[in-house]
């Protein structure tokens, strides 16, 4: 599905031969998009961590 689209963005184009860089494009853009995810992932899970804390707290202390 993802080098389908990828091929139909090449053709757009208009250049085959631009294939390898849309591809290219493309898988960066999919592996920027995974970080970000990923960070904003993260970033609420430490969130979610320090609204916990106090009451974890509570009940061990």
């Amino acid at each position: 599905m993802y080098l389908q689209g990828v091929k139909q963005l090449a053709e757009i184009c208009g250049e085959t031969s631009a294939w390898g860089q849309t591809s290219r494009f493309a898988w960066n853009v999919q592996v920027q998009t995974t970080i970000a995810l990923a960070q904003r992932e993260l970033a609420t899970a430490r969130r979610n961590l320090d609204e916990l804390k106090p009451m974890i707290c509570q009940e061990a202390g």
